[in-house]
């Protein structure tokens, strides 16, 4: 089978999963399907995800997962009302409105999870 019609598991490193595993849950509302000594697993989307600890975790300055959404407003209300904190920039190159960055039509809100991973919302129109 070619890579191309290969599924995608996304690992994100987590220096406490059980930490991680919580955040998920109570932040965002997702639950794992399974888990194993090396990693909790999710489905999102037809994607799959495992938390898997790491030293590495909250060391990228970039989303490491991006959920694509049709109205990004209602989904950052909705996890606002959990506790998800966006973040705002305000730079030369990028400067967010109400935790909102708009290129061209897109619109991207980032924040961080437990282990200070970076994930995003993308609204691509």
């Amino acid at each position: 089978m070619p890579l191309s019609a290969s599924p995608i598991q996304i690992s994100l490193p987590a220096h406490d999963k059980q930490r991680a595993k919580q955040f998920f849950a109570q932040q965002l509302d997702l639950h794992p399907y399974a888990e194993s000594g090396f990693g909790v697993y999710y489905q999102t989307g037809g994607t799959k995800l495992a938390i898997v600890e790491s030293d590495s975790a909250g060391s990228a300055s970039y989303s490491l997962m991006t959920w694509l959404v049709a109205d990004i407003a209602s989904e950052m209300a909705v996890l606002r009302a959990r506790g998800v904190v966006f973040l705002d920039y305000d730079e030369l190159d990028r400067k967010t409105v109400n935790g909102i960055y708009t290129i061209y039509s897109d619109q991207i809100a980032w924040f961080k999870d437990s282990e200070g991973n970076m994930l995003a919302l993308a609204q691509i129109d």
